[in-house]
């Protein structure tokens, strides 16, 4: 094992390194591939090293210096808990691991993804925190990360393997709250289904935030709307990030994927918006939209009168609702024009003109 010793560094407001260390001694590999080596000195970092809903780095480098065989891998253990490790390519010479994590709203868990060398996405072993869908901030950590927290980065070498680490960095970024983390007052971000997303389009611009964009030139309007996804799946993208999502103007429209599912529509809409709503930092301004029927949601229809419930609940509780269903449900059946729908559910070129024009008029009129 090495015996150097890890520093800890203070940075910026916005960004901090809290340890850098390198490098360290080499590690053999033993005729098994199961055993973990550490590779740095085990580091105690102090209770509230961890900022609540921030993102952090850990960047190693990594020497082998024998050739060996598929099957070497490297991990990071936080608290006896594996959060992230990487499979190296078989080859002499340098490897670069980075492991982004992330430390969850509440400050008591950590979620974090692998990055191989090849930059190839994979699920970290041990991550077991719910964050995947849940109605309220976590409240399960798979790492308790409040208390004192110890950071082990180890290897598993392969037999006639030899590593070592050339050195490692941990980085902070994103933390709330600090300057240079939040959006200006006036920039907007729009967060959706496909609805948001512009499905129906003809053109990569044609959806709304897009003809936004165009006509707020400078004020940096963001899409953030992906196809299929429920008014659950929507906020918690919106709380996973710390800057989009809580800072600035922040549209919300969802609920359309919630329509026709088991449950109350009003509780499951009104509860996301709640989440949403609570989320925004100080300064920031959280507008919600209505529902829009699909083309056989004609009044009378169950979906209809459910969509009509939640709309109401919606206008009564956010006075900056942005009514888009009043804006596009003119037929006297209550549904969409055909001349503004693309096919029953999603909107044309015409259609996503009509949603910026509303959300613009919301916009001037409350002089954001």
């Amino acid at each position: 094992m090495n015996a150097f010793n890890p520093t800890r560094v203070t940075g910026g407001d916005s960004c901090r390194t809290l340890l850098a260390c390198g490098p360290g001694a080499p590690v053999w590999g033993p005729t098994s591939n199961a055993v973990w080596f550490d590779l740095m000195r085990p580091v105690v970092l102090p209770a509230g090293t961890f900022q609540p809903g921030s993102t952090l780095e850990f960047d190693l480098l990594i020497e082998f210096q024998a050739p060996a065989a598929a099957g070497r891998a490297i991990r990071l253990d936080v608290n006896g808990v594996v959060i992230g490790q990487a499979f190296p390519v078989a080859a002499i010479g340098c490897t670069s691991v980075k492991l982004p994590v992330w430390v969850a709203n509440d400050g008591g868990s950590l979620l974090g993804y692998s990055v191989n060398v090849n930059d190839v996405l994979s699920p970290a072993a041990g991550q077991g925190a719910p964050f995947a869908s849940h109605a309220a901030l976590a409240s399960v950590s798979t790492v308790d990360v409040t208390t004192e927290t110890t950071i082990r980065v180890q290897a598993r070498p392969i037999n006639g393997d030899i590593c070592r680490l050339v050195g490692m960095c941990l980085t902070q970024r994103a933390m709330p709250g600090r300057p240079g983390q939040l959006l200006p007052a006036n920039a907007v971000s729009c967060w959706g289904d496909s609805l948001t997303a512009g499905s129906g389009s003809t053109t990569p611009t044609g959806g709304w935030p897009s003809r936004l964009r165009q006509t707020l030139a400078g004020r940096g309007v963001s899409n953030f709307g992906i196809g299929g996804q429920t008014s659950v799946q929507v906020v918690d993208r919106m709380l996973a990030d710390r800057v989009m999502g809580r800072s600035g103007i922040v549209i919300g429209w969802f609920g359309r994927n919630d329509v026709g599912v088991a449950g109350d529509l009003t509780a499951t809409v009104m509860a996301q918006h709640a989440r949403a709503a609570a989320n925004m930092a100080s300064g920031a301004s959280y507008l919600p939209c209505t529902i829009t029927p699909s083309s056989t949601e004609v009044t009378g229809s169950a979906n209809h009168t459910a969509i009509l419930a939640a709309n109401t609940a919606i206008r009564a509780a956010y006075s900056q609702t942005i009514d888009l269903f009043a804006a596009l449900a003119t037929e006297p059946d209550g549904t969409i024009a055909l001349a503004n729908r693309s096919d029953p559910v999603h909107l044309n070129d015409a259609g996503y003109e009509i949603v910026k024009t509303s959300v613009q008029a919301k916009l001037t009129s409350l002089g954001l």
